[in-house]
């Protein structure tokens, strides 16, 4: 009987083993390298109603005519992300009165532009200073 125990006994202190063992283990293992960060798209989202409401549209590259996307002359606020600012134009082609929005704009009307958008772009990146040798 004493050697039945003694074997229960190893049995269970093998399992607490391998339990650390595998505990151990993860714990000990190297840390995950985070992959580099991916600066996301520059991209606004239009609504045809202030206060980001109504139907939406994603825009992730310059437009230079609304009315290709069914809507024109109907941006009444916006928010961008991905970082960068938009310019928005009151004519086709980047024409007319054109203003730099930053982050957001909650309503349009008070840059006297609502309805009035009919293409934008994009704010290009400023280039990286080249590197001196």
């Amino acid at each position: 009987m004493n050697s039945a125990r003694t074997g229960a006994a190893i049995l269970i202190g093998a399992g607490a083993l391998l339990l650390t063992a595998a505990f151990g283990a993860e714990s000990h293992a190297a840390p995950a390298t985070p992959a580099p960060a991916v600066p996301a798209a520059p991209a606004v989202i239009v609504y045809d109603q202030p206060n980001f409401k109504g139907v939406s549209l994603t825009i992730v590259a310059a437009t230079p005519d609304l009315s290709a996307r069914n809507f024109d002359n109907k941006v009444a606020s916006l928010t961008i992300s991905g970082g960068g600012d938009w310019v928005l134009c009151e004519n086709k082609n980047y024409t007319g009165r054109c203003v730099r929005v930053q982050a957001q704009a909650q309503n349009l009307n008070l840059l006297q532009l609502s309805g009035r958008v009919s293409s934008l772009y994009p704010v290009p990146a400023t280039p990286a200073a080249p590197a001196t040798p």
